[in-house]
């Protein structure tokens, strides 16, 4: 009878370390056995006490017919212990946990196909974002530059129709040598602008007069730092005519000092002013050209005088 009783016992215990490795094996953990085992403590029913001390022992006080230390025998998880019947001798070992690589290995772009989509569309996105932001602006520079680019053409308009009347006089001032009968004054109007006057001799009457214009530069020193920042290469070209206007303004007030009589300009008379600016009228073809260039340059159309 104890026999039978002994048999049914390690039946039910192997049943049940077999039902636990299931229950390891579902959750994906590998389950190894520790390599010390530990006694431990014993049934307190006499009939497992009796078949403890019938069960022989060998050198280390260990059952003869029990498992070997360190077997590498799966134990269930949880229990913090294992059981290990050998002839009716409870015994039971430490339980080392592994975590098993199949559960902790991160999620590939195959098993998670909303990251992968989503990554896309953020880099979609971002793309588009970038390409509508290029556009935009390089639509605004554009439209600046071009606006830029009339305005200075208007300035450009009115600064040929000074150029034009300045060299009508300088031309009158030309032919002072060749006729004695004229002499050259000037007159200045309710707005400010002056007018040169040819008057023949013994006349108290002049029998032309022609206004002159200032060249202007107002809108040059407003817009040349927009001009450099939306198009350096205009830039260079208005600011390169820009410094020859200048020279022209000069040119136009010693015109303006001759003619009022006011001052003989930088030479040591009159007669060598006069000579100065009669030798400007051989400048008039090439500055006419550099004004059709710069204009074309900036609006691509004929140009104009705008008259005042």
């Amino acid at each position: 009878m104890p026999q039978d009783a002994r048999r049914f016992q390690q039946k039910e215990d192997l049943l049940e370390c077999i039902a636990c490795v299931n229950a390891v094996n579902q959750q994906g953990n590998h389950v190894m056995w520790d390599d010390h085992l530990v006694a431990a403590t014993q049934r307190t029913d006499p009939m497992q006490k009796m078949q403890n001390s019938d069960a022989p022992r060998d050198e280390r006080g260990a059952n003869a017919s029990g498992p070997a230390q360190g077997s590498g025998v799966l134990a269930p998880p949880g229990l913090g212990a294992a059981r290990s019947r050998a002839n009716g001798k409870l015994e039971c070992a430490t339980l080392q946990v592994a975590p098993n690589p199949e559960v902790l290995r991160p999620a590939t772009t195959a098993e998670s196909p909303w990251l992968s989509a989503s990554i896309i569309t953020a880099v979609v996105l971002f793309i588009a974002r970038e390409v509508w932001t290029t556009m935009r602006d390089n639509k605004r520079r554009r439209q600046t530059t071009l606006a830029l680019k009339v305005l200075l053409a208007e300035e450009t308009e009115k600064n040929y129709w000074a150029f034009k009347r300045t060299f009508a006089v300088l031309e009158g001032i030309r032919d002072l040598d060749s006729s004695m009968d004229r002499t050259a004054g000037a007159w200045v109007d309710r707005s400010g602008t002056m007018h040169a006057t040819f008057t023949p001799v013994g006349e108290s009457e002049p029998h032309a007069s022609l206004a002159l214009f200032p060249y202007a530069t107002a809108r040059y020193e407003r817009l040349a730092d927009k001009v450099a920042e939306f198009d350096r290469e205009l830039f260079g070209s208005v600011q390169a005519f820009y410094h020859e206007v200048a020279k022209w303004k000069h040119e136009l007030a010693i015109l303006e000092r001759y003619l009022s009589g006011q001052d003989d300009g930088p030479f040591a008379d009159r007669a060598a002013t006069q000579a100065f600016l009669a030798d400007l009228c051989a400048e008039e073809t090439q500055r006419d050209e550099n004004f059709k260039l710069f204009h074309k340059r900036l609006v691509a159309i004929e140009l104009k005088p705008r008259v005042r």
